[in-house]
């Protein structure tokens, strides 16, 4: 009767815990994101039909480039301008949104030098073909225009403004497949024509997303006369840490892609990455949550409160794994109702990575913790070491297994850290309420 009078406890807490603000709110930042998702790996789907699974797998290296480099090109910065506008007063946020896109500008223009000078390496590395130059250029740019559209996103996240955050999130896919899926629909195919229309669309999306921030920006701010907002010295150093923790953490989903590249074939790669594309839900699910706590969670002050923001966040795992087990299992049949046996032996892969990324779902709202004492750097540390148990399981396996030695590379490295963060989190938090 214990056993089952605390499951039922639980059960009642989490429910309590859907109807909360917090969560709705996560639902329409996830709705979004999800809707984002589901445009996106509709086109790849498309990509991967319309292209042989050699250029598939290509294009796929070339996509990894593009989100390095918007992740690169972000380093901490939006995170950063979310938490001071959520704790300065609202008529300082024009000024430190300012601010902050000067770093923004200073920092794409320096990440988009390194990848023009690296690209002699990268195409040797790689492996890269005759079509490299015009795809690498593509996606090194079109990543900067998605790390532009993370600003303007940044700008409604801290504002608080999630419909619209929600709805800017899905343009940059929908501009993508009207240009993907209409040459399609007209017969045009290639590698090279159809990579071009996938790279245009974060720069058509701008032409949305910069009015729409500068429009939340003065709603929030109409005098701008009693605060100065954040400065740049401010700024750099709450970013300085998060900036090493994003370099480690954007890395690490692409270890994977890039040393199966280097080390087995461009089939492989094709097959480990759309199983990662249907994998991604549950990152989707995570990224939600952090948008809309971090906002929250930044604003708490006391260790009680953070105590109790990590006693409910731990709650709600049972019932993610549970998500994550029909996932494991329905995965598979849709991999094959859409591809035939044409990536078969994405299935077995596809199965490893929903649960690698169903277990790493409780780790961003926890990492908040860390922010809110301060300690940032506890995070850079965690995912530093997971860094480098990746890339060394990654060379042990992947001659053995391929993708499948990949996709177990980054479970078993992510479970390591998924535990680290669970301790540590409580640990920081109690050691915080110590006189």
């Amino acid at each position: 009767m214990g056993f089952f009078s605390r499951m039922e406890k639980q059960a009642a807490s989490a429910a309590e815990m859907l109807r909360t603000p917090t969560v709705f709110q996560a639902g329409v930042v996830f709705s979004g994101t999800l809707a984002s998702a589901g445009l996106r790996i509709a086109v790849a789907f498309s990509l991967a039909r319309a292209l042989s699974a050699r250029e598939y797998g290509l294009l796929e290296i070339y996509i990894a480039v593009m989100d390095l480099i918007a992740l690169y090109a972000d380093s901490g910065l939006h995170a950063t301008l979310v938490r001071f506008m959520a704790q300065n007063p609202p008529e300082a946020a024009r000024r430190t949104a300012g601010r902050s896109l000067v770093l923004k500008g200073l920092l794409t223009g320096l990440i988009v030098l390194l990848a023009a000078l690296l690209f002699p390496f990268c195409r040797r590395i790689l492996s890269l073909g005759e079509e490299a130059p015009w795809m690498y250029f593509s996606a090194v740019m079109a990543g900067a225009f998605l790390a532009a559209n993370g600003f303007a996103l940044a700008i409604m996240q801290g504002r608080l403004r999630y419909g619209l955050y929600a709805w800017q999130a899905i343009v940059v896919n929908l501009i993508r497949i009207a240009l993907v899926g209409g040459a399609l629909a007209l017969g045009m195919r290639g590698l090279l024509p159809l990579s071009v229309l996938f790279f245009i669309a974060p720069a058509a999306a701008m032409l949305l997303a910069a009015p729409a921030a500068r429009s939340v920006l003065q709603d929030a701010a109409p005098g701008e006369v009693h605060s100065d907002g954040a400065s740049y010295g401010e700024l750099a150093r709450f970013m300085a840490p998060l900036a090493a923790l994003q370099v480690i953490v954007s890395t690490m989903p692409y270890v994977s892609k890039f040393m199966l590249q280097a080390m087995a074939t461009p089939v492989d790669v094709a097959n480990y990455a759309l199983a990662y594309q249907l994998g991604f839900i549950f990152p989707l699910l995570t990224g939600a949550l952090f948008t809309v706590l971090l906002p929250k969670v930044s604003a708490m002050r006391s260790a009680d409160e953070l105590a109790a923001y990590r006693r409910k966040a731990l709650r709600l795992y049972p019932i993610v794994m549970a998500l994550t087990l029909a996932g494991v299992l329905a995965g598979p049949p849709v991999l094959t109702l859409f591809f035939g046996d044409k990536y078969a032996a994405a299935a077995p892969i596809l199965r490893l990575m929903v649960f690698c990324f169903g277990l790493h779902v409780v780790t961003q709202p926890l990492s908040l913790a860390f922010y809110a004492v301060g300690r940032p750097h506890t995070l850079t540390w965690i995912y530093g070491v997971q860094l480098a148990l990746l890339a060394a399981l990654c060379a042990v396996l992947i001659p053995l297994l391929q993708g499948m030695g990949a996709a177990l590379a980054l479970t078993l490295s992510t479970m390591g850290a998924v535990g680290a963060i669970i301790v540590l989190s409580g640990k920081a938090i109690r050691q915080t309420a110590q006189p």
